[in-house]
């Protein structure tokens, strides 16, 4: 196990495993229990480890207003119909979910990539997870990594909008894919509202297993080098890119062969994954990445070295090296430079 991984995260795999194989049999046996109910309508089901996750964050943190509101909006759009309140429930409660499995990710593959980055240029023989991250984050097989380095704080003044654009593009990867082969499969005689819930219940899990990546543009991950500085998030850009536009130019060309409701159901879809995606990270920034940020800053600074004077502004006349940001070295009492301890 990675070692960011907390004993509370135990509870959250279990509740998500569960859930998973619970949702896979409702899945599989609906259509054959409900004559009303065909696989494009059992797949709602499937979200059920996101959503069951979600409930259990807000029960854990005691969020007993946030967790009334969302049921109580999801039981009003459910009097419209049932999957207007399924919906709703994955955008509330799944958003909560997302959240939770990105912190998941990250603490179990974060300390790990970065291991992996470091050593990229240096190890004999490369693993299957040098191969992941270097095709990734368009890293080459000579480049030395050995001097990574990470930010141990996050600072914002504002939203950071391009930020957000940029480590949302993994996610749009993933979806392009989705909708080639939403778009390819859907006939003449398919509808929006048949064919709806399996694309947004995939967009759920589009958005769970690529906003972890964000964490390594909170933390500015890097590898400084005489001359230039490596940015981990700027390769995860380029290759995003590279994969993209093929993949739109795709999409336009299946798209043009398609139906009506293809069209309908990429358009719906887009928009339900980037409301989902902004809620989930919104949640997400206001409470566990501070947190996230801190363990990682600590593990990775425990077992690399840092800058003599990290920590120390000396622009502020008598201050201390310890500004509060979590992680940040102490130097000892007997230290060797006066009004620096």
């Amino acid at each position: 196990m990675a070692k960011l991984v907390r004993e509370e995260d135990g509870l959250r795999v279990k509740v998500l495993g569960v859930s998973a194989l619970v949702g896979i049999v409702l899945f599989a046996v609906l259509p054959f229990v409900l004559d009303d109910v065909s696989f494009g309508y059992s797949a709602a089901a499937l979200a059920l480890p996101l959503v069951c996750l979600g409930v259990l964050d807000l029960v854990l943190a005691r969020s007993w207003f946030r967790l009334a509101v969302a049921v109580l909006i999801s039981a009003v759009f459910c009097i419209i119909g049932w999957m207007f309140g399924a919906v709703v429930a994955m955008l509330l409660l799944g958003a909560y979910g997302i959240a939770s499995v990105s912190d998941l990710i990250q603490r179990r593959w974060f300390i790990t990539f970065m291991e992996s980055a470091e050593h990229l240029g240096v190890r004999p023989e490369r693993t299957r997870t040098d191969k992941l991250v270097s095709f990734m984050f368009d890293l080459p097989e000579d480049l030395d990594m050995r001097n990574m380095k990470v930010r141990g704080s996050i600072r914002r003044e504002s939203i950071p909008w391009r930020q957000m654009a940029l480590s949302s593009l993994p996610t749009l990867v993933v979806m392009l894919v989705v909708w080639i082969v939403a778009a390819a499969v859907m006939g003449p005689g398919w509808s929006l509202k048949g064919s709806i819930l399996p694309v947004i219940v995939a967009s759920m899990y589009a958005v769970a297993i690529t906003m972890p990546l964000n964490a390594f543009f909170v933390m500015d991950a890097r590898a400084e080098m005489s001359g230039r500085t490596i940015r981990l998030a700027d390769g995860l850009t380029r290759t995003s890119y590279r994969l993209a536009i093929p993949a739109a130019i795709a999409l336009v060309v299946v798209l043009l062969f398609g139906t009506v409701a293809a069209l309908e159901v990429v358009i719906a879809s887009a928009v339900f994954c980037v409301a989902l995606r902004m809620i989930a990270s919104m949640l997400y920034s206001m409470a566990g990445e501070s947190r996230f940020v801190s363990d990682a800053y600590s593990e990775w600074t425990r077992t690399h070295p840092v800058d003599l004077c990290s920590g120390f502004d000396g622009r502020r006349s008598g201050k201390g090296l310890d500004d509060g940001v979590p992680g940040t070295p102490r130097r000892p009492a007997d230290f060797a430079l006066p009004g620096q301890k």
